[in-house]
């Protein structure tokens, strides 16, 4: 179910276990359970989460909005999941003002508290989703935001003599290639032959020579490239040989240098 806020944002409201929540209200109070109030509570709190939200979003450039969503819907998600959860915990086990001193089971009682504290650890988790929303687009930029190359595009731009940010692409061109060639030393493998069944490959050295460095874009792109027409096939592996990753590792390593380069730059 879902409802506008100002018209803006559409809020998505998750299903809360009106039935859970019945049962762990009787399994631990004397006092009747009110219909509906667990999803009035939820709602409350997703609510008082969006408002953080838009007022963020006020605050900051329109590229950070739809992050600040998603972040509000994985609250909305995750909030639902945990309470229904700790309803469902709650449930399990009578407390003992309810069942009384008499055979109570302290060996259950014991392991629903162990849950209740999992699923309180999780709920103090979800409620820092709300520090997020408020720290986005108010710092640096992010490795995992899917638009940290239109940001660092925008900052270089306003910030950074270009000339400075093409030395460091050629820079780390040269060693991203450095660093896949030094992986490409292989030292043969194992691949089924028709015939013959599991055979040795010795390696021939010919993909490491043949990964190259093509610096374009007017010296703003690195990229590097193996130009062997089986290289894929090394790197992903097929079903009649195992993979020996050389590329993925190397740029995995390289990037984050990369990234903590352009972040001086921009400063």
């Amino acid at each position: 179910m879902a409802r506008s806020i100002k018209e803006v944002h559409t809020i998505n409201y998750y299903p809360i276990n009106e039935g859970a929540a019945r049962r762990a209200k009787e399994m631990n109070s004397f006092s009747d359970y009110k219909e509906g109030s667990a999803t009035a509570e939820y709602r409350a709190m997703v609510d008082k989460a969006a408002a953080i939200a838009e007022k963020q979003k006020s605050r900051v450039d329109p590229m950070y909005h739809e992050k600040i969503d998603h972040l509000l819907d994985t609250y909305a998600r995750k909030l639902a999941e945990n309470m229904n959860q700790g309803f469902a915990i709650d449930a399990r086990v009578p407390s003992v003002m309810i069942a009384g001193p008499a055979n109570f089971p302290v060996g259950k009682k014991e392991k629903q508290n162990r849950a209740r504290d999992s699923n309180m650890e999780e709920w103090r988790h979800i409620q820092g989703l709300l520090d997020k929303i408020r720290s986005t687009g108010m710092g640096g930029i992010s490795a995992d935001d899917p638009a940290a190359i239109e940001k660092l595009q925008k900052k270089l731009k306003k910030n950074v003599n270009m000339e400075s940010v093409k030395k460091k692409v050629r820079q780390h061109g040269g060693e991203l290639q450095e660093k896949a060639q030094r992986n490409a030393d292989f030292k043969g493998h194992y691949e089924w032959q028709k015939g013959k069944g599991r055979v040795f490959v010795p390696p021939s050295g010919n993909l490491k020579e043949r990964i190259e460095l093509d610096i374009t874009d007017g010296g703003m792109v690195a990229e590097v490239e193996p130009k062997a027409e089986y290289s894929a096939y090394v790197e992903l592996g097929t079903r009649f040989m195992e993979a020996q990753p050389y590329l993925k590792p190397a740029f995995n390593e390289q990037k984050e240098k990369f990234k903590k380069d352009m972040d001086k730059l921009v400063r």
